[in-house]
């Protein structure tokens, strides 16, 4: 009988484009993908997309549904104060000169039936600023210092990422 791939991806919204994926072999695949611009603040994790793909290789019609285990194909950044002193309060976090497009190959890894994403950028691949609200007090309405284990991030406040080497001149503010 004879054996199909399956390759599958899924976004998390209509941001952000992929092209057209290109079949390499039959365990792995690769395309091209471009974060939405980032004219307006990211205020939500709910705004950003993800990426989710799976590899099923060599599936026969004699083995029934394929099944397809996704895996993210971005990182997920998020940020945490510890004790800081003075009274303040974080306003923004903005990321400058990070790579918003690039290419992947996400190759079908046998042991532990995983995916393996390596991410590559060219001369055509942009660098961009991002940025969120924050707008955390670090200190009580009294000025009296927040515990400790105060979590003064939220899930909501997350930076969707196409995995990178930071370089040199990027900056976190």
């Amino acid at each position: 009988a004879t054996s199909l791939n399956f390759f599958g991806y899924a976004k998390k919204s209509a941001d952000g484009q992929i092209t057209r994926q290109n079949y390499v072999n039959a365990e792995s695949a690769l395309f091209s993908y471009a974060l939405p611009d980032p004219t307006q603040d990211l205020t939500s994790a709910d705004e950003q997309p993800d990426m989710l793909f799976a590899i099923s290789p060599n599936r026969k019609q004699a083995d029934g549904p394929v099944e397809m285990d996704f895996y993210h194909a971005l990182s997920a950044l998020q940020f945490s104060v510890g004790s800081v002193p003075g009274n303040l309060k974080i306003e923004s976090v903005t990321f400058t000169n990070v790579y918003s497009s690039g290419n992947c190959t996400y190759t079908y890894a046998r042991q532990g039936d995983a995916l393996d994403f390596e991410w590559s950028f060219g001369a055509g691949d942009v660098r961009k600023e991002y940025k969120q609200t924050f707008a955390k007090n670090l200190f009580s309405d009294g000025n009296i210092p927040l515990d400790e284990d105060t979590a003064i991030n939220t899930a909501e406040q997350t930076f969707m990422m196409i995995p990178q080497t930071i370089a040199d001149d990027t900056r976190l503010i």
